[in-house]
């Protein structure tokens, strides 16, 4: 699992990695503005410090709505009976310093049972995806998708409704390190529209905004009832 911490605190991020050092934890530091969290891969968790400056907060904030919103936050507050948690993470789990390597670990392993235990399947029409063991299945079909296919899939349905461009697809595959040409997200959406259709009988699912990038819609709420036409009687 990689976890991501956003700090400015060189002491915070060495104590943390001395602590995980042992454990089979990818970790990647990001100092939050557009080109270094786009540097941190997509992580199973982000360690928030609470003392980064009020605007890169609010930043971050706005980029975990879009990009991360499935993700975790555990927050590393000061020892203060009344911690400061940022405004916009209010749910997240929080973890005072000074802390110990057992305090991290147990967090961290609290942080996944949630993130095991609640939401483990997005549907979309007869679309489901089980987002603990990464598969899509039409119905009891499965989908025969490839690891960024599903990623991609699973993107698009955490969002569904909201027009995705090619760029965010981009920063959520790859986070900025060996990123393709943007063309890349066509061939992927290419490929996962025709193994839907052969399940569907013929609904990609997934739309095209064009000038924008892609969207998937719920065909059931996007059904729309017109009213009946009623003829006068003269």
């Amino acid at each position: 699992m990689n976890i991501c911490i956003v700090s400015q605190n060189p002491m915070l991020v060495k104590s943390i990695e001395l602590m995980l050092a042992d454990k089979a934890f990818g970790m990647s530091v990001a100092k939050f503005d557009s080109t270094h969290t786009r540097a941190c891969p997509v992580p199973g968790l982000v360690i928030l410090d609470s003392h980064l400056p009020a605007l890169e907060i609010q930043g971050f904030h706005a980029y975990h709505a879009a990009q991360l919103a499935s993700i975790p936050v555990l927050v590393i507050v000061g020892n203060d009976p009344d911690p400061n948690v940022p405004e916009g993470f209010d749910g997240a789990d929080t973890l005072a310093t000074p802390f110990h390597r057992g305090d991290l670990l147990a967090r961290i392993h609290a942080s996944q049972q949630i993130r095991r235990t609640h939401g483990k399947t997005a549907r979309v029409g007869a679309l489901v995806l089980d987002l603990e063991a990464q598969q899509a299945r039409i119905g009891e079909m499965p989908v025969p998708l490839t690891a960024k296919e599903y990623e991609v899939l699973e993107y698009l349905a955490l969002r569904k409704g909201t027009t995705l461009t090619k760029e965010m697809f981009l920063d959520r595959l790859y986070g900025g390190i060996d990123e393709p040409e943007v063309k890349i997200i066509d061939v992927f959406v290419c490929k996962i529209r025709r193994k839907l259709k052969q399940l569907t009988g013929g609904d990609p699912l997934i739309q095209t905004v064009w000038g924008r990038g892609y969207v998937l819609r719920d065909p059931v709420e996007e059904a729309v009832v017109l009213p009946r036409t009623v003829r006068a009687v003269v």
